[in-house]
């Protein structure tokens, strides 16, 4: 990668897939962001820009002005400073993030010569093993079994099936509900409900599934996920009708159903330091956090 490089960084589209499906098949990762479905939905607020350069992939998020550590065969931290020098020279951060605590622990001595050495709180993924999602098990867990019993009772002739294109329009208006049900509205959610219609937009594009449930065949809950990994699921979105009290529970419940014997793991991704997320995304117990550092140049003169 040379300063003529970010020329040749053009916007991701969907005819990029197969080179994304290559890279992320043959160098996996937990990490959300690295995901074709994420990144094509959400492009409204990443603005992203990508590159193959000697047998590696370079993902530019111009939200945040920072690069994706290369995807391929390990780049080097002398390698990192040459790129992230080059970002510089022609008037970028040189951040570079996504980068794995292994690494930074590898290399952490070599890095702080030229980087300062950050977790990056926007990339924390909260990942759970599927099964405990699947039979929410133990105490902690109870008061969510007790919810999905409640709706159960409630609405006994509730069904669950895959969710199919013709469920697009419900699926929409059942997002707006959901809206409409927050005391505030936030810049993430409008984005939130721009990156949904644009899922439903690439639906035969993108190779995504998803759950809808159903209560006298209205839906009440869904979720939209797809494959990140060989041991991992990514849920991009579950959204459900509050006033169908236990129906959010539920819908987390079946879809881990659905996804336990493919999957060891699920990446109900982050919370972008929304205390609401925050506190939601705790309450199913996670097996762990899954970190993201980024490299901060230092200023030489």
């Amino acid at each position: 990668m040379n300063t003529n490089s970010y020329s040749s960084f053009k916007p991701i589209a969907i005819e990029d897939k197969d080179v994304f499906k290559k890279y992320f098949s043959d160098y996996p990762s937990q990490f959300c962001d690295l995901n074709f479905v994420n990144l094509m939905v959400w492009n409204s607020l990443s603005n992203v820009y990508w590159y193959e350069h000697e047998n590696r992939l370079y993902i530019y998020f111009s939200c945040i002005d920072s690069l994706v550590i290369g995807i391929g065969k390990e780049t080097l931290p002398n390698e990192l400073t040459n790129v992230s020098n080059e970002l510089r020279r022609i008037g970028k951060s040189g951040i570079i993030t996504l980068i794995k605590n292994d690494y930074i622990q590898d290399y952490r001595s070599t890095l702080e010569t030229d980087f300062l050495i950050e977790e990056d709180d926007n990339f924390r993924d909260y990942i759970y093993y599927t099964k405990d999602l699947a039979t929410l098990c133990g105490k902690k867990l109870s008061k969510k079994k007790n919810q999905i019993n409640q709706f159960k009772k409630l609405y006994p002739n509730y069904v669950v099936r895959p969710i199919t294109l013709n469920d697009m329009e419900s699926c929409i208006e059942l997002t707006k509900t959901w809206i409409d049900s927050k005391n505030e509205i936030d810049e993430y959610m409008e984005y939130e409900m721009k990156a949904i219609i644009e899922t439903w937009n690439l639906y035969n594009s993108l190779e995504i599934e998803g759950l809808v449930i159903l209560v006298y065949d209205v839906p009440v809950a869904y979720s939209i996920f797809s494959c990140q990994s060989k041991d991992t699921a990514d849920i991009h979105f579950e959204k459900f009708d509050h006033s169908f009290k236990g129906s959010g529970q539920l819908i987390n419940q079946e879809t881990a159903i659905f996804l336990k014997n493919k999957y060891v793991y699920i990446n109900r991704e982050q919370d972008l330091n929304i205390e609401g997320l925050k506190k939601a995304k705790r309450s199913y117990c996670p097996a762990f956090n899954l970190k993201a550092f980024r490299l901060v140049p230092k200023h030489h003169d």
